[in-house]
């Protein structure tokens, strides 16, 4: 991690992958994650950390052709579609729409939109 930032409330690491034979270094991309929270040190910062990493594994390296650099541009992929309500006033607590908030919160992340 480069940093975490408590006025702002976001973290950055960049993650660097070398050629351990040659020693190259094949990629280094920072990822910032913002909107920290949760009591205590693990928690606040540790949800951006789990974000970022989540952001990390879908990044694709190939063999033939190399780290696949697009993938990291279109990364965050379409908004979440918010999922049916049904006229029931407690749908927020439905895990349809317990997973659309975590699933919008990581791309709310990586395409820094609050």
């Amino acid at each position: 991690m480069e940093y975490a930032d408590k006025m702002t409330e976001s973290t950055r690491i960049r993650p660097i992958f070398f050629d351990l034979k040659t020693r190259d270094i094949i990629y280094s991309q920072p990822i910032i994650s913002e909107n920290a929270t949760g009591a205590g040190f693990t928690r606040h910062w540790g949800k951006n950390f789990v974000r970022s990493m989540n952001i990390l594994s879908k990044i694709n390296y190939n063999e033939n052709t190399g780290w696949k650099t697009e993938v990291y541009k279109d990364l965050c992929g379409e908004k979440p579609i918010k999922p049916p309500t049904f006229n029931n006033p407690q749908y927020k607590k439905s895990k349809a729409y317990k997973k659309y908030k975590r699933e919008l919160s990581i791309w709310e992340d990586c395409t820094h939109v609050k």
